[in-house]
């Protein structure tokens, strides 16, 4: 099956356009879902082959390909621990070089069960059609990712994806003595923006509107901390480690005597202004419309959280 970015953001927001915004000028591609298990596992193929013909060029014909193959199950049989450590070896190995050499990113899926990829060009989801409305919301998550690769250039891609949460987390780095990979994860640019994207796609579906400026977007993202740890799957419940963190700063802070009663709502006001808000305003540039994008980022002070947690500009 075949989706748009343009069919995918409609039905984001409930098969009409965003109000008061203009998607005319989103950067629209096609992508391939993969939501059945016979698909994914003909996808593994032609995914092996892509790889293939991406990592030795014109030397691999599409007959010694099927060479291979054929010769494959023989082998197999004959040496399976070996030859299975020896593909996965090399499957690792030949995307370990297309990660440095072409453009091409992989990416994982997390409490969504899903995962996207950019093979040469074809960009591909992987879903569970007989997941419901967690299929659409794993979609939904993937097909920004893969719009996001559009826009974030691939040189930026470590440090995106290595926030420095200290930054944001002082206390509570010096306390953890460090966060855990699965913060680091959730925390990440790329997640991130993506995971408030579903806060705005569950408000929209509410409301019929998205936050215009800084003071609608303050007032959108309280709320999200207020819910907390009630946070549903349809709201982004990856977005409870943010709750969870600032939490755990502003008790740290005043188990030492740094603060007071008021420490939380000064984090999470902070975070907002500093760290949530330049997210959404990239959304907003996903979602095609450049001078909302623009508008919004003339509203945001510098520098801020966003520029130290990231080291990038905003």
């Amino acid at each position: 099956m075949k989706r748009s970015i343009q069919q995918q953001l409609i039905k984001d927001f409930g098969g009409e356009p965003v109000s008061a915004l203009s998607i005319d000028g989103v950067r629209d591609f096609s992508f391939t879902v993969r939501d059945t298990g016979l698909k994914k596992a003909v996808g593994v193929i032609e995914d092996f082959l892509t790889l293939l013909k991406l990592a030795f060029g014109n030397e691999v014909s599409e007959r010694k390909i099927a060479v291979a193959f054929i010769l494959l199950p023989i082998i197999l049989i004959r040496h399976p621990k070996r030859t299975l450590v020896a593909i996965s070896g090399f499957y690792r190995a030949v995307k370990l070089n297309l990660h440095k050499s072409y453009d091409i990113n992989f990416k994982s899926g997390s409490e969504i069960k899903g995962s996207a990829c950019v093979l040469s060009r074809h960009a591909v989801v992987l879903a569970d059609r007989y997941s419901g409305e967690s299929s659409e919301r794993t979609l939904s998550h993937e097909a920004m990712h893969l719009l996001q690769y559009r826009f974030i250039d691939k040189d930026e891609h470590n440090e995106l994806m290595s926030p420095s949460l200290e930054c944001a987390f002082p206390f509570g780095h010096a306390e953890l003595d460090g966060f855990d990979e699965s913060s680091s994860y959730l925390l990440n640019r790329y997640e991130l923006e993506v995971i408030i994207h579903e806060l705005v796609r569950h408000h929209y579906a509410v409301y019929k509107k998205i936050p215009q400026d800084i003071g609608e977007f303050k007032e959108f993202a309280i709320e999200a901390f207020k819910l907390g740890v009630d946070v549903d799957d349809q709201l982004g419940s990856d977005f409870t480690e943010i709750v969870r963190l600032s939490r755990y700063e502003s008790v740290t802070q005043q188990n030492k005597g740094k603060s007071d009663d008021n420490s939380y709502k000064r984090i999470i006001h902070r975070i907002i202004d500093e760290w949530l808000a330049p997210c959404y305003a990239n959304l907003l540039q996903y979602y095609g419309d450049e001078n909302a994008s623009l508008a919004f980022k003339s509203q945001i002070k510098g520098p801020n959280l966003y520029n130290r947690v990231y080291r990038c500009p905003h």
